[in-house]
């Protein structure tokens, strides 16, 4: 019989064996998605470490009020924001990601009919959770507490507390997420649970930015006392939140930037023992509920109709038009999105952030016509950004979606031109629908004047038509059919393309219509005439926004029935 250590030593080193394999043998799209990932992840902490570079050193050095050094105070506090804004974000991830390592994980059959303890799976599974989780803090954490530590002048000490400061603050957040998925799928099925936190927390993502923004925390710059200032600095170092892991991670390392070793290894001391208390808490109670949860959600797996696009389906079989192959699939790609509920609850969160787009944009205080009407030109490249994204979690995955399923549209008499027609136009309509709206409300908001009405709603249509069709010939070049949830087909190489290129035509169409609003601007503002080379310059401008569109349009729906023609079922 074989020790718990022993145990994990030999699933430690399956995992590492199956690192090295995918090191020495990469495959082309794993190199392509490392190389992407990488090129990703480097900008934003590069755009991540410049922006709090600006912030802190402007509030390290705040003058000295009063014997109160104002600017360690308020960098003080900003650390606990940030870590207590982590926390949050670190422990909801956590019970998402911990339903699909602990429940939905592939290797499970095998690991838990394998004579190994089931504390040792968990163990193994904890740690992919743990992991799988962070990568946000240490992509846009580490910035923060390296510039901390330049601003300050930080000894050696300090960046070895880093380390040691976010392996507890990981470990934490991990341990109660896990212990509370646990108990959730141990008295409910995992896909009902899973479904319930995914509109848990769009629901409350939604909430809480708008809770934010209509506080409109604008108002708080007001000009206040010296008194007040001071009063408020003394007694606010750090949140009254002060036996939360965060203000105590906060702690440690502003104690050492501050020289005061003693109270930061005190704080230190606190977190390895509040993170250890809560992994044997998790430990233990896995040992009980975990296995049971696990063979109760495989024996309880049902399928449910649901009735959801009856309405519909009856609407499509009245279209005499409509070829019975399209009828066919447009009725069948319906019902797969009203039963998946990950995909349609999503359009809760869009509903609400729609709400705080247009209040933001009636909030700004802008009086004059002319920076309405340029507010109202750079809004189509947010309005793109925002269908962009839309794009990548719904579009780009349609055909993926099909599964093992895939082979029946294989095998049958249908043609893959009709078969991504039909789901370009499936996403096109409700795409459309949405960014005119976007478009037009935002402008009536604005009051901007017709020129600027009629343009920027003829390029957000050439926009969308660009992105359903940039998304539905990608998802057909790069289909990813074995996958366990829509967000890792978004993440694979051929979403991350897509992202990448979708940013890249919206750039192209904004910059080539800069041209015509540049001369548009110049006659209202200047009275200044185009000459006759300006108004070609006008029509090769909108020919080229056109011509772009039509080609990011068909040319990837092209490559993509040429790339599914090729493909082979096993």
């Amino acid at each position: 019989m074989k020790s718990i250590l022993q145990e994990l030593t030999i699933l430690s080193r399956i995992r590492w064996q199956m690192l090295w394999n995918d090191i020495i043998h990469p495959t082309r799209e794993k190199v392509i998605r490392v190389l992407l990932l990488v090129v990703i992840g480097v900008v934003f902490f590069w755009l991540d470490y410049i922006f709090f570079q600006r912030i802190i050193s402007y509030i390290a050095r705040i003058d000295v009020l009063d014997a109160v050094e104002v600017g360690t105070l308020l960098v003080a506090r900003l650390l606990s924001m940030i870590f207590l804004l982590f926390a949050s974000m670190l422990l909801f991830s956590n019970v998402v990601t911990s339903l699909s390592t602990l429940y939905l994980s592939s290797d499970l059959h095998f690991l838990l009919s394998s004579p190994l303890r089931f504390s040792s799976v968990f163990v193994t599974k904890f740690a992919e959770t743990a992991i799988n989780s962070s990568s946000i803090l240490l992509v846009f954490g580490l910035p923060i507490f390296i510039v901390c530590g330049k601003e300050y002048e930080a000894s050696w000490l300090y960046y070895a507390m880093i380390p040691l400061t976010l392996l507890p603050f990981i470990v934490i957040p991990a341990s109660v997420g896990t212990l509370i998925t646990m108990l959730l799928v141990r008295y409910f099925p995992v896909k009902r649970v899973q479904q319930v936190l995914i509109v848990f927390g769009l629901i409350l993502g939604a909430g809480l930015v708008m809770v934010f923004r209509f506080l409109r925390p604008e108002q708080i710059i007001n000009e206040i006392g010296m008194e007040q200032l001071l009063v408020y600095i003394r007694t606010n170092r750090i949140p009254t939140a002060q036996y939360l892991p965060s203000t105590w991670a906060a702690e440690v390392l502003m104690s050492q930037l501050e020289g005061r070793t003693e109270v930061a290894l005190l704080n230190l001391g606190g977190l390895f023992l509040v993170a250890a208390l809560s992994y044997l808490v998790a430990l233990h109670a896995a040992k009980f509920i975990y296995y049971a949860g696990w063979t109760g959600n495989a024996e309880s797996r049902t399928v449910k109709v649901s009735k959801r696009g009856m309405l519909t389906e009856r609407m499509l079989l009245k279209m005499a038009f409509l070829h019975p192959t399209t009828r066919a699939l447009l009725i069948k790609d319906i019902k797969l999105f009203w039963r998946d509920t990950t995909q349609w609850s999503q359009l809760l969160m869009l509903a609400a952030l729609l709400l705080i787009y247009f209040f933001n944009i009636k909030s700004l205080p802008i009086n004059n016509i002319y920076l309405k009407n340029l507010l109202s030109f750079l809004n189509l490249g947010l309005a793109g950004f925002v269908l962009a994204s839309l794009g990548v979690r719904f579009i780009f995955p349609s055909t993926s979606l099909e599964g093992g399923s895939f082979w029946v549209i294989h095998a049958a008499p249908v043609d893959y031109r009709r078969f991504l027609v039909e789901k370009f136009v499936i996403f096109l309509f409700p795409l459309m629908f949405l960014a005119e709206m976007l478009i037009v409300i935002s402008n009536l908001l604005l009051e901007v004047d017709s020129y600027m009405m009629l343009l920027s709603s003829i390029t957000i249509l050439l926009i969308t038509l660009g992105l359903t069709g940039l998304g539905v010939g990608m998802g057909a070049i790069y289909p990813k059919f074995i996958n366990e949830n829509p967000a890792q087909i978004a993440m694979s190489v051929g979403g991350i393309s897509y992202m990448i290129l979708s940013l890249l035509y919206i750039c192209v169409t904004i910059v080539l219509e800069a041209w015509p609003v540049y001369i548009y601007f110049s006659q209202q503002l200047f009275r200044h005439q185009p000459h006759d080379s300006g108004t070609w310059g006008l029509f090769l401008a909108y020919g080229a926004v056109a011509g772009l569109s039509l080609v990011v349009t068909i040319l990837p729906m092209y490559l993509g029935v040429r790339r599914l023609q090729r493909l082979e079922i096993l």
